[in-house]
């Protein structure tokens, strides 16, 4: 932006009473994490970002001839592009890549000539040595004495015994249950809670069941309103 900003004053110079601005543009393939800079364009929308700023209008006759005079004023040769570079390396500096010096290799020539050297020895034939098998020794045959079979004594045979009778089972008793002791405290806890669901939706049929738990009379004292749904 600030080389752009340089550019933009050196034709404002060339070109004086007509507006110039100053537009950065990307190739397609440039991201922007943070967004699109205040100046900068990608390729793909500058034509929607030139319309954004000149609108559709033709050009105006000052400014063709201000194009005109500024495609004069541009030097192509080989001589300027020199002059160009040689400015940039007399601000910038030179840029190129400096040789590797010869004595940073000195350390590790030492190294390098052993494992050449250790490489270009040959390698000594190594014998085969062949190893004879062991003799086979065979051993006497013994005889064993044949084992006398045991007899087999007979199969026990066993009778299932029948099932015994299983206990009567015990009466089932009912589950403890709660039950309001006072009646009209009961009524106001059904009360109060149709009017709790009446405060979250307030609905035709919330409303039915407030009128049933609470009376008319209470109903008409309670507001209605509708709490928002997260």
């Amino acid at each position: 932006m600030r080389q752009n900003y340089a550019h933009t004053q050196a034709v404002k110079a060339l070109v004086p009473g007509v507006p110039v601005f100053g537009r950065v543009v990307f190739t397609d393939d440039s991201r922007f994490p943070k967004g699109i800079p205040e100046g900068v364009s990608s390729l793909r929308d500058l034509n929607r970002d030139l319309r954004e700023v000149l609108g559709d209008a033709p050009p105006s006759p000052a400014l063709i001839a201000a194009w005109a005079k500024l495609k004069g004023c541009v030097d192509r040769s080989t001589g300027a592009r020199q002059a160009h570079l040689d400015g940039i390396r007399a601000r910038h500096g030179a840029g190129e890549a400096k040789p590797l010096p010869w004595r940073l290799l000195l350390p590790v020539l030492p190294v390098l000539l052993a494992v050449l050297w250790v490489w270009s020895i040959p390698k000594p034939a190594v014998p085969t040595v062949r190893v004879r098998p062991a003799p086979v020794v065979l051993a006497p045959v013994v005889a064993l004495p044949t084992p006398t079979p045991t007899p087999t004594p007979p199969p026990v045979v066993s009778v299932p015994r029948p099932p015994a009778a299983a206990p009567p089972a015990k009466a089932a008793k009912p589950p403890p249950t709660l039950e309001w002791s006072d009646p009209a405290a009961r009524a106001q806890s059904d009360c109060n809670a149709a009017i709790a669901a009446l405060l979250i939706d307030n609905s035709q049929e919330n409303r039915n069941a407030r009128d049933r738990a609470c009376g008319q009379g209470q109903a008409d004292a309670v507001p209605t309103r509708s709490l928002p749904r997260r």
